[in-house]
């Protein structure tokens, strides 16, 4: 069921014309639809994780060259 989610989520996005995707999550589970870590695009975030911080680029040649924070809006730091 998860799978299935990720992949119509995916899916979406593409139609939507996203040019990437990030996630906080299992770096195992989020490499099999494509996910890589972040870091290795130069692509930080605001929580200071590293091989959990994953993006996968829908659109190639999308990502800033010189890198950058992704930053999740203000209500994800509101849950913990």
């Amino acid at each position: 069921m998860g799978s299935a989610l990720i992949r119509t989520g995916l899916e979406r996005c593409r139609s939507l014309g996203a040019p990437f995707v990030v996630v906080l999550g299992a770096p195992d589970y989020y490499r099999r639809f494509g996910f890589e870590p972040a870091y290795l695009r130069k692509i930080g975030n605001e929580y200071g994780a590293r091989d959990e911080f994953m993006l996968l680029e829908l659109a190639g040649g999308t990502l800033p060259e010189q890198g950058g924070i992704a930053q999740y809006c203000k209500a994800f730091s509101l849950v913990g």
